[in-house]
């Protein structure tokens, strides 16, 4: 059994390994493909930024700023003489009590402390139907395109831990059938000796049981040692560095026969991945073409701003009080530098998405013929398996005849080794087709896209 700790597989005796488990686990524990939804998640926080743009720019101020204190210049030059008055009604002769005052200096006061708090608003009035919308689509394609290249990582992660899953089947299977030829070349070696003791066979026949011998030991060796690397590969793709020993769930039946050329085309182009993620880079770069061609035409804005200041300056003379005052304005901007750039950021553009057009048709062409391959060898490797499972039958069939006849003494030993060499050979290439047919279907499904989903559901 498998049990999972806080989402971490423990060990307890053995993990039941089956095309399912393999494909989930494979995505689960793939480094790539979170790498990837880093991306997408990133590519998402770009949406989310060009959203915010629509919104009014708005902007809080406070400021305290100290001034150097010194004698403001009088704005009339200074007069002589002095100003007499009286206040004796006006006409009176020789009026009592006259009044002399000096005539006063005229000057702005200096205020040295100075307090202001201003909030200001500019509302992008042309960017909105221009600039900011052209921006808010390519953030979204590009985020489209990250989703895309995401989901088809997902694939290619489940691709890669079914194929070192099927390698492990298939060394874990040669292993056995290694051993059961070692078995097999034992029990010849000790019927060669025993007819030799009977003097009804020569010493030739059991030097040539024992080199047989030798070598599915050898092959025995070869087998296991490619099950522990495969083992250990399996292991790390899957992030079962610490479960329990491997065992297979999966049987290893002849797989159905494929879809035709056509229809298996026809659904490709419908769910590839790759194929959408080029699209969505083409939209993306088209957007930012857009965009450099709004560069072209002038930018217009409404600007507001609140002031609330100590001295306000608009208020003559200046006076150590707190003022509230407004404006607000309509900004038309015309950059000459971004007009005359624009051109080559739109040639560039341009350029651009004509190469992954290109790009694309050639996916597209490379797709028609991986699916080609992929379904003639599926059709040729389910052949295989019939061929071979007909050859099994007539080497095991042989085999049994020709040690009946050994140990009748009607057959010689060289042919009853040739036979087991035959059954081995045929039981290695039974084995083979087999896991051939199942590499043969994982690569066709591969190519129509069978594993491409949604980005968020390998989450």
């Amino acid at each position: 059994m498998l049990t999972i700790a806080r989402g971490v597989y423990a060990q307890e005796a053995t993990v039941h390994l089956s095309q399912d488990f393999v494909a989930q686990r494979a995505v689960e524990a793939s480094a790539s493909l979170r790498a990837a939804h880093a991306v997408v998640d990133a590519a998402k926080a770009n949406v989310d930024v060009a959203k915010l743009r629509y919104i009014p720019k708005t902007t809080l101020e406070f400021r305290y700023t100290r001034l150097s204190d010194f004698t403001p210049t009088p704005l009339l030059p200074p007069a002589r003489g002095r100003i007499v008055g009286t206040p004796s009604e006006a006409g009176t002769i020789n009026p009592p009590l006259t009044v002399a005052a000096d005539l006063p200096t005229i000057a702005f006061p200096v205020v040295v402390d100075n307090w202001a708090l201003q909030a200001s608003v500019l509302v992008p009035v042309s960017d909105y139907a221009l600039r900011i919308r052209s921006a808010l689509l390519a953030a979204r394609s590009a985020h489209e395109s990250a989703a895309f290249d995401a989901a088809r990582t997902r694939a290619t992660a489940i691709g890669d831990g079914l194929a070192v899953y099927f390698g492990w089947l298939r060394a874990r299977e040669l292993t056995v059938v290694a051993k059961t030829a070692l078995e097999s070349h034992r029990a010849h070696e000790r019927d060669a000796k025993a007819a030799v003791a009977e003097g009804v066979a020569a010493k030739v026949d059991v030097l040539r049981a024992q080199t047989a011998v030798t070598n599915a030991e050898q092959l025995v060796l070869d087998a296991e040692h490619d099950v522990q690397v495969l083992d250990a590969q399996l292991r790390f793709l899957l992030g079962l560095e610490g479960a329990g020993r491997f065992e297979s769930l999966s049987a290893l039946p002849v797989p159905p026969l494929p879809m035709a050329i056509a229809q298996a085309e026809q659904e490709a182009l419908a769910a590839r991945r790759d194929l959408k993620s080029i699209k969505a880079q083409i939209a993306t770069v088209r957007h930012l073409g857009a965009i450099a061609k709004d560069d072209r035409y002038p930018q217009a804005a409404l600007a507001a701003n609140a002031i609330y200041a100590n001295p306000n300056t608009r208020r003559i003379p200046l006076t150590a009080e707190w003022f509230p005052t407004w404006d607000v304005s309509v900004v038309l901007r015309y950059s000459i530098d971004d007009a005359v750039s624009a051109g080559p950021r739109i040639a560039e553009r341009d350029a651009q998405a004509r190469a992954l057009e290109a790009k694309l048709d050639a996916t597209k062409r490379a797709l028609r013929v991986e699916l080609t391959e992929a379904h003639a060898s599926l059709l040729t490797a389910r052949s295989r398996v019939v061929l071979a499972d007909r050859a099994f039958e007539t080497a095991t069939e042989a085999h049994r005849i020709v040690n009946l006849l050994y140990k009748e003494g009607k057959a010689p030993g060289a042919l009853v080794l040739d036979a087991e060499t035959d059954r081995v050979r045929a039981r290695v290439a039974t084995l083979e087709a087999r896991i051939g047919a199942q590499v043969a279907a994982l690569r066709f499904d591969v190519a129509r896209g069978r594993y491409d989903g949604k980005a968020e559901s390998a989450r």
